[in-house]
């Protein structure tokens, strides 16, 4: 075979360059990539060549320009017209000592496909204004509006540098354009400061988003994103971040909207040593999709809200004061809702919520103190909490977590499932009523599996139809405050091991309800029952020694108030059956009826000044109401009322009342119906003693002595 001579022919010149030049096309760009530089000419227009280092506006199709501003006097550099040509990538301020500005008044930019925008970059100090830089309004940027939109086409950085080098970017927003950001979009990054304004118009960010981005063991890093109108749009996908890895972020909102969509989580301080903080004030308004938390792994993080609205969606999701960290939430007004879990301190973790004012609605489980060693703490001295639909309202939650919720004034209303104080795995849980507080769920259950809860009803008012402790360890102190009955209930108080009633005193408002009371009380502060209900006590507390007064309604004492002085006041009742008090004061206008329909009722003493009610029922051998008083029995000022249940009264003898001492020779007055044939006997004999009263029928003797009397008084009168 021979060879092609073809192959070994020389070129000329021009066909070698020529060739060159179709390899350089397609292989590799013909001119290397540089920095276009602003040179401050004379003019302000982007758009004109001569205001660049390299004689052209900047192209990233052709030569692969970066854009570099250094200068922030002079000639600035102003787009104020679509620009002709898009660039690679955008620097304001690039490199020790320098200052650059970029004004965008109007027009469409852009800058290339994967490329940067980074204002104040590697030491310099950058200044990018999308907004009408000729005219004032502003309240954050200080600028009237524009017309300008800006699409970067990569990340966004305000304030940043590489390896450490740090940087201090501004940007100012007010326009009735779009700044869109297809990528990642950092404010203070790297040993850098940065500050976003945000007056007017609509940011869209595509990716991550991280306000306050540093290192572990790096310098000082802040990043600052400032709301007082527009709309920011965080796309599903990467976190939004305020204050990661050792950097401090502030989000202050005052005005617009910022939405954080789809499963981007919203985080408040993430990362060792990192610090974040959002403030929502004003007219301003947060969305977010999915989880919301407040110092995450062993970040700090602070949510502060002093008006406008903040709405957690997705009920798979929770909103978490306290993530593993240190988180704390301030309102002082403002509404947040939550149709996911609220956890306030979880796992390893301490979280605080402190709230004086506002409304905070959650559709799920609110757990103060869950999971994992997590300390959580709510004290609430004004404002709403309404926590309903499904799961419960736990102070204390599982695996050692530790949550106390002090209530001073305010409302927390439990609408859905029920309350727990101490749930399970040793967990403990403490609830504190006082001032104004009001706390309102249909059972309040205490001490769950083995955990250990407190109630202490200090002040304020718990409204519910059970206050009970349950297999764990379970503690009532009842020190002011009233406990409030929501409904008819047999299980009203019951089942603690400990329920004392300090010098505050226990004030029980039964409303109109039917209520019973197992629980034993111990202490010397004051009982006091109001509301036209009844409340029956059935517990032994005869080791309670404080005063029991009566307001209102019936008080029926089935147990022991052995050592207690109780009073009934004007139009209330006192009632029981094998009940016993101390002394028993029963004031005019009031009623003392032993037993629950027959019974007895035993006083240590006793005045009666109101009404005594007696039943009595021929049915059975001496069937009646007793009061049996050890001591003194005052009728001076007594009422009888008589009254019959069942058959006629068929017995010779009815004691219905036995003292120690009697003061008094008989009731004031009778009401009701003596039986025919009976009268009242105050010192009949039982057969023991005297010390009884009874209604009898005469023996024989007596009752004719009693008719030949009658008729010798009859016969003097007609002579």
């Amino acid at each position: 075979m021979k060879p092609n001579k073809n192959l070994f022919k020389r070129v000329s010149s021009s066909t070698l360059v020529s060739s060159l030049a179709v390899i350089s096309v397609a292989g590799m760009p013909l001119v290397r990539a540089a920095n276009n530089i602003w040179s401050d000419s004379g003019t302000t227009d982007w758009n004109t060549a001569t205001n660049w280092s390299l004689g052209r506006v900047p192209e990233k199709a052709t030569f692969g320009d970066e854009v570099v501003i250094n200068t922030n006097t002079g000639s600035i550099a102003t787009i104020s017209a679509d620009i002709s040509l898009t660039p690679s990538g955008i620097i304001v301020g690039n490199g020790a000592s320098t200052n650059g500005r970029l004004d965008q008044t109007a027009g469409i930019a852009a800058t290339g496909g994967g490329n940067w925008m980074k204002i104040g970059h590697n030491g310099g100090t950058g200044v990018y204004n999308l907004a009408n830089t000729a005219a004032t309004g502003g309240t954050l940027t200080g600028y009237g509006q524009g017309t300008g939109s800006m699409t970067v086409n990569g990340h966004l950085r305000v304030g940043g540098g590489d390896n450490g080098s740090g940087g201090n970017g501004t940007a100012n927003i007010n326009t009735s354009g779009t700044l869109a950001v297809t990528s990642e979009f950092h404010v203070g990054t790297n040993s850098s400061t940065g500050v976003f304004n945000l007056d007017s118009g609509t940011v869209n960010i595509g990716n991550a988003t991280v306000i306050g981005n540093g290192s572990a063991g790096g310098n000082l890093v802040t990043g600052t994103l400032n709301m007082s109108g527009g709309t920011l749009n965080k796309a599903t996908g990467n976190q939004f971040r305020i204050g990661q890895s050792a950097g401090n972020g502030f989000l202050n909102i005052s005005g617009g909207t910022l939405n954080n969509n789809g499963t981007s989580e919203f985080q408040i301080g993430d990362g060792a040593g990192s610090h974040g903080t959002v403030t929502l004030s004003a007219s301003g308004a947060i969305n977010t999709n999915s989880w919301l938390s407040i110092g995450r792994s062993t970040g700090t993080g602070v949510l502060n809200v002093n008006g406008g609205t903040l709405t957690k969606t997705n009920g798979g999701t929770a909103f978490i004061v306290g993530d593993g960290s240190t988180g704390t939430l301030n309102q002082t007004a403002g509404a947040i809702a939550t149709n996911g879990e609220f956890w306030i301190g979880s796992g390893t973790s301490n979280g605080n919520y402190n709230m004086s004012g506002g409304t905070l609605s959650a559709d799920s489980w609110f757990v103060v103190g869950r999971n994992a060693n997590g300390v959580g703490k709510l004290t609430m001295t004004g404002g709403t909490i309404t926590k309903a639909g499904s799961g419960d309202f736990v102070v204390g939650g599982d695996s050692t977590s530790n949550g106390t919720v002090l209530l001073s004034g305010g409302l927390i209303n439990v609408t859905g499932g029920i309350t727990n104080i101490g749930k399970n795995n040793t967990a403990t849980g403490t609830l504190t009523i006082s001032g104004t507080g009001d706390f309102r769920t249909s059972r309040l259950v205490v001490g769950v599996g083995t955990g250990t809860g407190t109630v202490n009803l200090n002040g304020g008012t718990i409204r519910t139809t059970e206050l009970s402790g349950a297999a764990g360890t379970a503690t009532a102190n009842f020190n002011g405050g009233v406990l409030q009955a929501t409904g008819d209930s047999a299980t009203f108080i019951a089942g603690f091991d400990t329920a004392e009633i300090l010098s505050g005193g226990a004030k029980i408002d039964t409303q109109n309800f039917t209520l019973t009371a197992s629980q034993s009380f111990t202490g010397s502060g004051s009982f006091t029952k109001s509301g036209s209900g009844t409340l029956a006590l059935t517990g032994n507390s005869s080791t309670y020694t404080g005063a029991t007064a009566v307001t209102a309604g019936t008080l029926l004492v089935n147990g022991s108030l052995a050592s207690s002085n109780v009073t009934v006041s004007s139009d209330a009742k006192i009632g029981g059956s094998e009940g016993t008090v101390g002394g028993l004061v029963v004031n005019s206008g009031a009623i003392v009826a032993p037993g629950n329909s027959i019974g007895k009722l035993t006083a240590a003493s006793a005045t009666i000044s109101g009404t005594l009610q007696v039943e009595y029922d021929g049915t059975g051998t001496g069937t009646v109401d007793l009061l049996a008083v050890l001591g003194s029995l005052d009728i001076t000022n007594a009422t009888l009322d008589l009254s019959q249940l069942g058959e006629a009264a068929n017995d010779g003898a009815y004691v219905f009342a036995s003292y120690g001492s009697l003061v008094g020779a008989a009731f004031a007055g009778i009401t009701g119906i003596i039986p025919s044939g009976y009268h009242i006997d105050y010192a009949y004999n039982n057969g023991v003693n005297t010390n009884n009263i009874a209604l009898v029928i005469p023996e024989p003797a007596t009752a004719l002595l009693g008719g030949l009397g009658l008729f010798a008084l009859l016969r003097r009168r007609r002579n």
